[in-house]
């Protein structure tokens, strides 16, 4: 499974006051995890966003530092505290018998914190002492607490972003978080544009809809979204676009790592070679 970049906000943000209600969170990836082949669904990584402990995202191997977590909201979010239940806290054998994280980076728009976790089960609330600003945001392990087994992987089952004491995720989102191999990998933010400087951005969230996004860094008066539903059919995925029109979306592997296909009537602005890194 593909990563998302660290420090993107993409321009497509409102401003949070602007909200009823706090910006929803549009989807959580992973760069890998344990048993994505055989049990995709056991420890997957909406198994962090979902405010439930007997869930959780464990990494690939014992090496959990390879791996890259991702978090994406639908607005711009303004993150000032973050609480991590470290370990698998399905039960007590189920936290014993895996790594626990230790330390983990965080990386949000122009800056990133380290929270360090003690090893006991629970939420544990790190405060930031400043702020984390952006759409996007990417967890690393630095760290961890091994298990008995050092060949165990490393495991964490909640990650619950705050803002000004409200949280952007929990158990509310349950209900959209459930794993469907044709939507699953293609859930995420799709970039076409110059090598590590994008400028063309295609979101799926979770909750079923999408967003596109073109932002010339040159011209930003040029600036221009669409935005829609999708529907899973024919097992593959079904962009609507605003005029009624519908794209077919499909996952390709590449040399060099994955991308997505638009087919159909595409239109000009979204007539691009979609890729899975910046």
């Amino acid at each position: 499974m593909r990563t998302a970049p660290l420090l993107l906000s993409l321009a497509l943000a409102v401003p949070a006051a602007a909200h009823a209600a706090p910006p929803e969170l549009g989807y959580a990836q992973a760069s890998s995890y344990f048993k994505k082949d055989a049990r995709p669904t056991q420890f997957q990584p909406l198994n962090l966003v979902d405010g439930r402990e007997n869930t959780a995202w464990c990494s690939s191997s014992a090496d959990p530092l390879v791996e890259r977590l991702t978090f994406g909201f639908k607005d711009e979010v303004r993150v000032d505290e973050i609480r991590v239940y470290t370990g698998n806290g399905a039960d007590e054998e189920s936290w014993k018998t895996f790594a626990r994280a230790k330390k983990l980076a965080v990386k949000g728009q122009g800056g990133g914190a380290t929270l360090n976790l003690r090893d006991e089960r629970g939420l544990q609330a790190v405060a930031l002492k400043t702020p984390l600003v952006g759409v996007e945001f990417t967890v690393e392990v630095l760290d961890l607490f091994p298990a008995d087994d050092f060949d165990q992987p490393t495991c964490i089952s909640d990650v619950v972003f705050y803002s000004e004491g409200k949280p952007l995720n929990g158990g509310w989102l349950a209900p959209k978080l459930k794993y469907d191999k044709t939507l699953s990998p293609l859930l995420g933010t799709w970039y076409a544009g110059s090598p590590r400087a994008p400028t063309h951005f295609l979101s799926l969230y979770v909750d079923g809809t999408w967003r596109y996004a073109h932002e010339p860094w040159d011209a930003p008066r040029d600036a221009r979204h669409l935005a829609g539903t999708y529907e899973l059919s024919g097992g593959g995925v079904t962009l609507n676009l605003p005029d009624g029109a519908k794209l077919s979306l499909r996952g390709e592997k590449r040399k060099g790592g994955e991308g997505v296909v638009l087919e159909g009537a595409v239109p000009d602005e979204l007539k691009h070679p979609w890729r899975g890194q910046p």
